[in-house]
């Protein structure tokens, strides 16, 4: 009630745009891989570090990522599997988010991966 029907709608529409946008930032970044999505306002992607060897290290990799980036106190991602590999769900669906945060949250991701 308090957005009314387009309100709501603006706002769906948005979250939808913005995960297309999340979706190519991910998948220009070096060492990233889109896994899933965009569908609708959700995508999972997974850090590939060139040093790593085999699926279980990268697993590892992407556990560690997921465990420094919600340590860090900017966002909070759950990890889910895709194609039985660990990968990290990014969902945009809060009330208040803006472009700014989720262009924010994604520096986030990129320097905590940089820090492994």
């Amino acid at each position: 009630r308090s957005y009314g029907a387009e309100g709501l709608r603006k706002m769906i529409r948005n979250h939808i745009e913005w995960t297309r946008h999340l979706a190519g930032l991910v998948e220009s970044a070096e060492h990233f891989e889109l896994t899933t999505g965009p569908d609708l306002a959700l995508l999972s992607f997974r850090y590939i570090p060139e040093w790593a060897t085999d699926g279980a290290e990268v697993d590892g990799v992407n556990e560690e990522l997921l465990r420094r980036i919600n340590d860090g106190g900017h966002l909070y991602l759950t990890k889910t599997r895709a194609k039985g590999r660990i990968v990290i769900r990014f969902v945009i669906g809060q009330t208040y988010t803006t472009l700014r945060h989720v262009e924010e949250g994604w520096a986030h991701i990129q320097e905590a991966a940089q820090e492994i």
